[in-house]
């Protein structure tokens, strides 16, 4: 294996994948060669997610599934047993492991091992390519025409989107214990009341995987939920894309929602998100500093 070649592990859905993605663009600007490493999709996924970068977006990951596998079988299965080994004995572990997903970290992009695995969420590594990120993440497929009317709307308003995650952040005990409690009713309702303070005339759409719950976070708030629209054609690209044709936006504790607002071409954008990330991590700095934390 070349001195310059790395693996870019990747693992999660979409918003984990989109930052996964950028931090491998890092790599590449320090002169690395990047093998996408994407059999997590095929092997561990567990929770069923899809490997979505290069259906919607126009990039081609560099594969070689024979170095991919080669370390894989001496370092995957034993993760434990690894980062032991890397604490120990540094020199000779050939596994990078993030130590903290949401801090920027220097050395990681420094680093001489040839696997790199973590979830790299910080505004910083995005910052660092983001002329490269807004060319490579325009997305090629088009919606449905059903909602095609519904991008024009969004488009000819002063639209702001708001991200509810329900479902599993509520029904899975585990993640509820990490992402549970944050975006309260009191977080939305101040979200939605320093938009209209802030903003003219804005119109509020709705995003969300569990529109039961959005509806007893929002209550009487006169918003446009788009599942109303959406129908069986529903794809994890559709909302995202939406929600980048909007021109502010009240983001979840969710990398989902974090892309969909970074991703929004407004200069003068207004995003809220919430001040704390997850529950078990008070240091972050996922969100771009000019966001407004509630």
């Amino acid at each position: 294996m070349g001195e310059n070649i790395i693996i870019n592990k990747y693992r999660s859905g979409l918003g984990n994948q989109m930052f996964q993605y950028a931090f491998g663009l890092n790599l590449e600007k320090r002169g690395k060669t990047v093998i996408a490493d994407t059999l997590w999709y095929k092997n561990e996924n567990r929770l069923q997610r899809e490997f979505w970068l290069e259906d919607i977006f126009a990039i081609k990951l560099y594969r070689d599934e024979k170095i991919v596998e080669k370390f894989n079988a001496c370092y995957a299965d034993r993760r434990i047993g690894t980062k032991v080994l890397n604490r120990l004995f540094p020199s000779t572990c050939k596994i990078y492991f993030e130590a903290n997903p949401f801090l920027y970290d220097e050395r990681a992009l420094k680093t001489n091992k040839k696997i790199v695995y973590g979830f790299w969420q910080s505004y910083r590594y995005v910052q660092n390519v983001s002329e490269k990120i807004r060319r490579d993440f325009i997305f090629t497929n088009d919606l449905p025409l059903q909602l095609q009317e519904v991008r024009k709307n969004i488009e000819n308003c002063n639209a702001v989107f708001i991200h509810l995650r329900g479902g599993d952040y509520i029904d899975d005990a585990a993640n509820r214990k990490l992402y549970g409690n944050i975006c309260t009713p009191n977080y939305y309702n101040k979200a939605v009341s320093m938009m209209k303070s802030r903003l003219d005339e804005p119109v509020f759409y709705v995003f969300t995987n569990d529109r039961k719950y959005a509806q007893s976070i929002l209550g009487k708030n006169e918003v446009n939920y788009i599942s109303d629209y959406i129908g069986t054609t529903y794809e994890d690209w559709i909302d995202m894309m939406l929600m980048s044709k909007c021109k502010h936006a009240i983001i979840a504790n969710s990398t989902f929602s974090w892309w969909g607002a970074w991703l929004m071409e407004n200069k003068k954008k207004v995003v809220i998100a919430p001040k704390k990330w997850m529950n078990n991590w008070r240091d972050t700095d996922i969100c771009e500093p000019d966001w407004i934390r509630l």
